[in-house]
């Protein structure tokens, strides 16, 4: 049941399902061929840690410590794959805390929760995983279990009452044929299993467990046996951070049986309300979505910013940026910040769409986001890309970090950006205020 919706194919995203990458665990003792503390030729960078292994996954960051895995899976004839370690980072120095060996690559990034680590591991023949497990990592490193394996991708949906809830997907993208569970925190046993979608992203909202179902679905789940509560088939909006847009009780989406427009959805029972789609633009497909309950912004594939009542579906005002919007928008203190594929960032008011400023970030930008006052900008190369920081008040640019090498999603900390270089396998840690 391939359901591919066309603002994903449009805006080019893609997931750590699809990745094919994969991870296990050996020891906890840092050797001298492991990851190492190295000066840096950029005075942008406060400190740098290299890695023997590639480093493909974005950092996690939680209590002071930046998490690390290492280690990816290699396609081809010859192909060999490489493994490292799960490492956990002084935030402000990036002195090594401890190390724990992997001995299969990592599928995903590391997740915190109350003080422990969890890395989804395994290995991939390309369209599906194979012998993916999750791995929880206490206090040292020490592994204190890991799930049974599942041939299929795996994804660590979310946390809640002592639980994990996990599901699985293939390259087959469909609304039935794989696995939503939940898996005790005490243990790791499995404590129920249902046929669902291929399930990537997970939220909890009011006691229930809402899952994406297929990629073009939402289904509400009893996250005590997952017992199928609602079922919505229409693709969910995002926010910059891949969260469901949702607020009051609220998540919006596209409408049902049409890839295009806006619509809102009762999270209590799934029922739609109000739906809108500007019939003056043709082509209108959405490619994001941000709220705080008082504001929604929508942004659309063409360039077009809308300011929508959340309420009721009116749409309030209208923008256009001077390229293509393929990426969702951010909202901080009353403004919404878009960023264009042809590099320009607008910060605009949430209330009348009036403009407040504009600057050139350079690349391609991918993706925004914004912590207190420091906007940081994460550009793909033409000729060079990487982070530009702008103060989220006036666009006044902080400080910019260019390179042609590929970098994972920024992380911003309270006194740092955290980023992975893939070409070096190195973590940066850029200082929110340069001198």
């Amino acid at each position: 049941m391939n359901r591919y919706s066309r603002r994903r194919v449009l805006g080019g995203t893609a997931t750590g399902a699809f990745a094919g990458l994969t991870g296990c665990l050996g020891d906890s003792d840092p050797g001298a061929s492991g990851p190492r503390p190295v000066p840096s030729d950029d005075e942008r960078v406060d400190w740098k840690v290299v890695f023997d292994a590639p480093v493909t996954h974005r950092p996690a960051l939680a209590d002071g410590t930046v998490y690390v895995a290492a280690g990816t899976v290699a396609y081809g004839q010859d192909r060999s794959d490489q493994t490292g370690p799960l490492v956990a980072l002084a935030a402000a120095d990036g002195e090594i805390q401890w190390e724990t060996s992997l001995s299969q690559p990592p599928a995903d990034y590391p997740r915190t929760h109350d003080g422990d680590c969890y890395l989804v591991t395994g290995t991939s023949n390309g369209i599906a995983g194979v012998d993916q497990h999750l791995r929880r990592f206490g206090a040292g490193g020490s592994e204190q279990w890991d799930t049974d394996p599942v041939d299929s991708f795996l994804h660590l949906l979310g946390f809640g009452d002592g639980t994990a809830y996990l599901g699985t997907s293939d390259d087959e993208i469909g609304v039935s044929g794989q696995s939503l569970f939940g898996t005790a925190l005490a243990d790791g046993s499995r404590e129920w299993e249902i046929d669902a979608g291929d399930a990537t992203r997970g939220w909890f909202h009011d006691g229930q467990l809402l899952v994406e179902s297929g990629m073009r679905s939402l289904a509400a789940h009893d996250p005590a046996d997952g017992t199928e509560r609602w079922f919505f088939e229409g693709e969910p909006l995002y926010d910059s951070h891949r969260r469901l847009a949702r607020a009051d009780g609220t998540a919006f989406v596209e409408p049902p049986g049409d890839a295009r427009g806006i619509a809102s959805l009762d999270l209590a029972d799934g029922s739609t309300g109000w739906s809108i789609l500007p019939e003056d633009v043709p082509t209108f497909t959405t490619t994001g979505a941000a709220t705080d309950g008082d504001h929604l912004v929508v942004t659309e594939y063409g360039g077009y910013v809308l300011g929508v009542d959340p309420a009721d579906g009116t749409e309030l005002w209208r923008f256009r940026a001077d390229g293509e919007t393929r990426d969702e928008p951010v909202l901080g203190d009353g403004v919404t910040y878009v960023g264009t594929h042809g590099g320009s960032v607008y910060a605009l008011d949430a209330a009348t769409g009036e403009k407040q400023w504009s600057r050139p970030a350079g690349g391609r930008l991918t993706r925004l986001s914004i912590d207190g006052g420091n906007l940081v900008a994460f550009t793909s190369p033409k000729e060079s890309g990487g982070l530009v920081s702008f103060d989220a008040s006036d666009g006044t640019e902080r400080w910019r970090y260019e390179t042609s090498a590929d970098l994972t999603r920024p992380v911003l900390g309270p006194e740092h950006v955290y980023v992975v270089d893939e070409r070096e396998g190195a973590v940066l840690a850029l200082a929110r205020e340069q001198a």
